[in-house]
């Protein structure tokens, strides 16, 4: 987590993401207190990933546009994304596909289980249609703090390996 007694490149672009508003659930935070919270975060998850795609805002026209936590318990993945404030939907889009393709093949994952809201079901929908990389199960009503939450799946590389489908 550390490089040389810093937090390193990573810890730096969530610092820039904070400051360009990425995350408004926290406000006026100092940097050490914004660190703080954000290790404290990141605690929670078994992955984290800072995902970089084509953007215009960079110098280069490459660079970081958000971040994805994960859950893992050795078969189902919880992945939970968060495109920073500069993410086009471009983006946005590119990278969930790339993402979730890179986990379909990712040895030992079984299952990723999606969660949204509302307002991101027809994102989520839209990569079901466009690109087949994640699959619909259903909505469960008043399922997260009395919204509703809408339940998406994408299979892994070991989907169903070794595994009966019904007991004998």
């Amino acid at each position: 987590m550390t490089e040389d007694g810093n937090y390193g490149r990573d810890m730096a672009v969530l610092w820039a993401a904070y400051q360009k508003g990425s995350f408004p659930e926290a406000s006026d935070l100092s940097q050490v207190e914004f660190t703080e919270k954000a290790l404290d975060y990141l605690s929670r998850f078994h992955f984290a990933w800072i995902v970089e795609d084509r953007n215009d805002k960079f110098p280069t026209g490459y660079g970081p546009v958000g971040l994805i936590v994960g859950k893992f318990d050795g078969w189902a993945l919880e992945p939970h994304w968060m495109p920073f404030r500069w993410a086009s939907a471009r983006n946005r889009l590119r990278t969930a596909v790339a993402f979730f393709q890179m986990a379909r093949y990712e040895k030992g994952v079984g299952v990723l289980n999606i969660y949204c809201g509302e307002k991101d079901t027809g994102f989520f929908h839209n990569l079901k249609k466009r690109y087949g990389v994640v699959y619909y199960i259903g909505k469960f009503p008043r399922g997260d703090f009395g919204e509703d939450r809408y339940i998406f799946y994408a299979r892994g590389k070991d989907f169903f390996k070794g595994r009966r489908l019904w007991a004998a």
